[in-house]
Formats: structure tokens, sequence, C-alpha cells
């Protein structure tokens, strides 16, 4: 993949709003059956079957090839970081979508993740130099208390990321699909700097049925 060109005067070179259809369509496609999408399996746990980043992913590729775009997969990043406590060392970015080079980095994530697992792909977001960003999340179900949880997490890691320098200027799109429920939230961030204060209120979060 080649070098990306920032936007011009400091501004994202991608609007993540022109990639919402695409995070709409691989949410319909995970939904529509409750055990796989066409050939795609979902494993279960007990008697319910469960999508996991692994299935997400892959409905995700599937859409993108459909639409004539390239992408990578667990593609290494330029820069190293340190996690958990070890040497700094190159990472992995889950899928890169790579539209005209204007690199959109792709990160998914289950359930209730722990708070350093969420920053270290944040850090990552922050230190390449990437048109976009977005966080794919999944839930297979949520009540009162499990998606507020979850934003918690989100705007903890946000806000501890202050002290990590940002390459260039990218927006984030944070996506959150309830498996059960067949409904996705969303929200764009203009900027990476924008997370680093926002309030994550799911009251600020537009909802779709999917």
């Amino acid at each position: 993949m080649e070098e990306l060109t920032e936007g011009v005067g400091g501004e994202p070179a991608v609007k993540m709003a022109d990639w919402v259809g695409l995070f709409e369509t691989v949410s319909r496609a995970l939904c529509r059956h409750s055990d796989g999408c066409d050939f795609v399996v979902y494993p279960a746990r007990g008697d319910r079957p469960r999508i996991r980043e692994p299935e997400a992913r892959h409905v995700m590729t599937l859409s993108l090839r459909e639409r004539g775009i390239r992408y990578g997969i667990e593609v290494p990043t330029k820069g190293k970081y340190q996690i958990s406590g070890s040497k700094p060392d190159t990472a992995n970015i889950d899928l890169v979508i790579d539209p005209d080079n204007k690199h959109i980095g792709v990160e998914f994530k289950c359930g209730q993740p722990s708070l350093s697992s969420i920053l270290k792909d944040v850090k990552k977001f922050k230190g390449e130099d990437f048109g976009g960003t977005a966080f794919f999340h999944i839930l297979q179900n949520s009540d009162s208390g499990s998606l507020p949880s979850l934003l918690q997490k989100y705007h903890s890691a946000f806000e501890a990321s202050r002290q990590f320098p940002e390459r260039g200027s990218k927006e984030l799109l944070l996506w959150v699909l309830v498996k059960e429920r067949k409904k996705a939230y969303r929200r764009l961030f203009g900027s990476m700097a924008e997370i680093e204060t926002a309030t994550l209120s799911l009251n600020d979060f537009h909802c779709l049925d999917v």
C-alpha cells in the first residue's frame, strides 16, 4: 500500500460519513439470520449462535469485494506501540480498507472488552497515518446497563489517549451492532482530538434498525 496523503489544509483525507452505508449493509447481513450469514455459520455458545470478530470481518470483506474495493487483513503497523507492559513493537490492524490509497483502519471488537484492549487500538489509530478510522463493535444483546457500560469503557479509553500523539488528521466512526435486538448505534467524531473530551451518552448516538 502506498503512503497516504493527508487532506488539504489538515482536513481528514476520508469522510467517514461516506462509509456509513457499508457498515449498514454489513450489519443487516449479519442480522438477517440468527445462525449465520450466507455460507458463514455462527458458532454457538450454549444454544445461541454468536457473531464474533472473525465473522463480522469476513462479511465486511465480502461487501468490499462486491464494491470492487481493495483491502488488507491483519496489516502490520508502521509504528511501534507498547502493549500491556511489553517493549514497543509493531502491531496489526484488523482490516485496512484501501480506496484510492486513502487507507481506513477498522478494528473489530466483541462483547465487553477490557479498557486496555480498547486503548491499544486507539493508540494505533492515533499513531498511524490513516485517512479515516472505525470501530465495529458487536454485542449479542443488551440491557439497561450493558450498552452504557460499554460506552463508558470507550469514553475512558478516549480520555486516556490524550497522552499519545496523533499523526495526521482523521475522523473516527464508532459503530455498535446489537445482534438480538437488530439495532445499530453510530457516532461520528470529526477528529481524534474530539474523542478525548467527548461524552458518550447513548442519546448522542444515531440508532438504526437493521
